[in-house]
């Protein structure tokens, strides 16, 4: 099936439509999301030094990090398993899938706040920050993991709304008070403060809103007869979650601790920006990882090739001319941060890229994880990162910031590539646009 038959088959397929609806629900909320994104971050750019907001760069990547390591692969294995189990209407087991995420995510989180906190206090005032990022760290860990449980149940605009929009307008908007001059500029330590605080005050409100997460409080039936396959498969999708996203983040943290906080903090704003062009593949993966999941137990790989064919041709155009955008304006964009931001230019591009490629290849990770090959999709991650990891360090001694934005998109498009390949030749799918495999939905 071609993108545009695919897309033309939207008239007639009801669970096509679903994910039209349910994409479009995701990318409003995604897209709001960006915006709100790009607007915190400059807000908070106006709002503190450079010195100060190159910190905050290293922080939150640092945060964002340790959180996917402290939560131990739940958050996959909640997509995964709350999705077949209410397929079938095992509702007993979902809710036992759902407290063993959150006792694994509390002691694995709760165990990097301890370790961070006892650095802030053995280094002394100088590190004051990392007991702010400690409480980030369990914050963005629940929050994500209450997330995937909303997503799996259906809730999308649950599962989105809080932390994509009402909790990036409260951050923006205490930090626009001092970015206009109504009080001093506020340090890095403050703004992750304000980040952590409110984010936990909504994963508290967003856990009573929802009727599955609040069964867990009322002890209503749970079943952990099958925490055998839990804990076999959270390993493979702990070492995913843990190895994806670690180049950017240690990308930005080796910037930190080789270059000036005022050399990091354009690089972390093109990194931040470069991430509008996920936006489009992530709010269609977003209802369509469920589905997957269904699709693969189900043995349907004619469904699941009509899938993955709508979600990549709806995705590859909007992200091409984004990149184009940002080729032709990107400096102007970047300006808005404040001035010497229009140095990150090169590294937007670059970063974009790679984005670029994953929005071609389409539902690579999610398959991946949801047809049971974690463990293979951890190798070939594992492998992609030594190898950037090596090359990560002297590119930076070479080039600076372009050198890290070279090791972040090769990354990105190695482990794409690799995986789609696999896909075709394993399923007899085709993830993205590119035809490899000979399978007719």
């Amino acid at each position: 099936m071609t993108g545009m038959a695919g897309l033309a088959r939207l008239r007639t397929d009801p669970e096509l439509q679903r994910i039209a609806r349910g994409g479009l629900t995701a990318l409003l909320i995604k897209g709001s999301a960006a915006g709100l994104s790009f607007l915190m971050f400059l807000v908070l750019a106006r709002a503190m030094t450079v010195e100060e907001f190159g910190r905050l760069g290293f922080v939150f990547s640092a945060a964002t990090l340790l959180a996917v390591l402290g939560s131990l692969g739940q958050r996959a294995l909640a997509m995964r398993y709350v999705a077949i189990y209410r397929g079938i209407g095992a509702e007993a087991k979902a809710r036992g899938v759902v407290e063993y995420g959150y006792r694994r995510v509390v002691a694995g989180c709760g165990g990097l706040v301890l370790i961070l906190a006892g650095a802030a206090l053995v280094h002394g005032p100088s590190m004051s920050y990392l007991i702010a990022g400690a409480a980030l760290v369990l914050a963005v860990g629940m929050e994500e993991l209450q997330a995937n449980h909303l997503r799996a149940e259906g809730g999308m605009k649950l599962a989105l709304m809080p932390r994509d929009v009402v909790w990036r307008v409260i951050v923006m908007l205490a930090a626009g008070v001092a970015a206009v001059g109504a009080w001093p500029e506020i340090t890095a330590s403050a703004a992750i403060w304000i980040m952590a605080l409110t984010l936990l005050i909504i994963i508290a409100a967003q856990a009573v809103w929802s009727p599955l997460l609040r069964s867990i409080a009322d002890r209503s039936d749970r079943d952990w007869s099958e925490i055998g396959q839990w804990q076999k498969a959270q390993w493979g999708l702990w070492g995913v979650s843990v190895i994806q996203p670690a180049v950017p983040n240690l990308a930005l943290v080796a910037l930190g601790l080789l270059l000036s906080p005022a050399e990091t903090a354009p690089v972390f704003a093109a990194l931040r920006t470069a991430m509008v062009l996920h936006l489009f593949l992530m709010a269609a993966n977003m209802i369509a990882a469920p589905l997957i999941s269904r699709h693969v137990h189900a043995d349907d790989m004619q469904s699941l090739q009509r899938l993955c064919t709508v979600i990549s041709a709806a995705v590859t155009l909007p992200t091409f001319l984004v990149f184009v955008a940002f080729i032709l304006a990107g400096d102007r964009v970047l300006g808005l941060f404040g001035s010497g931001f229009e140095s990150g230019h090169v590294a937007l591009v670059i970063f974009s890229a790679g984005y670029l490629v994953s929005a071609v290849a389409g539902s690579t990770a999610q398959i991946m994880e949801m047809a049971g090959f974690e463990r293979r999709y951890f190798r070939v991650l594992l492998i992609a990162t030594i190898a950037a990891l090596a090359l990560l360090w002297p590119l930076i001694a070479l080039l600076g910031s372009v050198g890290a934005a070279l090791a972040v998109a090769g990354y990105t498009m190695s482990w794409n590539v690799v995986l789609y390949v696999f896909i075709a030749r394993q399923l007899g799918i085709n993830a993205g646009l590119l035809r490899l495999a000979g399978h007719k939905p």
